[in-house]
């Protein structure tokens, strides 16, 4: 079997930086990106077939499957135009309950990807860690903005804010992730 590319390599590297798989696994990986590309494996769908056609162990399968779910949910969410903070908050001023985005960043300050993580009542929000971070590790992000809005007009931070970002703060730079402060806007009329 040929050595996989090293920007192929490199890739499932971070790709697989948590996850226990075999050399043999990387490089049967490695090698079907580099020969067939990245949307022979989108059409490949569900794990149970990544794992057939690339004779890989569950775990990696997993995740491929995961990062090929991601990509089809973030491509859904994007607008015509890509999204940016600017549109994520200018989204979220006419909303009439609150509502957490959070934006996912690559190494070149790109956006990688997108998404509402929790939508909550008039006056309350509630976010887990895991689905603030799930995202981070899908995307290979090591960067995340948090967007949150306040119908009632209110621009700075609730106690409960706060507490929620000093909490994921602290997992999240326990695994390399950095966490920008909460972005808080206020509601349009």
């Amino acid at each position: 079997m040929m050595p996989p590319s090293d920007e192929y390599e490199s890739l499932l590297s971070r790709f697989f930086l948590n996850v226990d798989v075999s050399d043999l696994d990387r490089e049967r990986c490695a090698l079907f990106l580099k020969r067939a590309g990245w949307e022979a494996l989108c059409a490949l769908g569900t794990s149970d077939q990544i794992r057939t056609h690339l004779s890989i162990s569950r775990a990696p399968a997993i995740k491929l499957e995961a990062a090929v779910a991601l990509c089809e949910q973030s491509t859904k969410a994007t607008r015509d135009a890509e999204w940016t903070l600017e549109q994520v908050c200018e989204d979220l001023k006419h909303l009439p309950h609150e509502e957490l985005r959070g934006i996912y960043w690559g190494s070149n300050n790109n956006i990688l990807h997108a998404q509402t993580l929790a939508v909550g009542t008039v006056d309350t929000v509630e976010l887990s860690p895991y689905a603030a971070l799930r995202p981070a590790f899908l995307t290979g992000s090591r960067r995340i903005t948090l967007a949150h809005n306040h119908p009632s007009q209110v621009l700075h931070n609730s106690i409960s804010d706060i507490a929620a970002m000093s909490r994921l703060s602290k997992i999240a730079s326990s695994v390399g992730i950095e966490i920008d402060p909460l972005v808080v806007i206020a509601c349009a009329d």
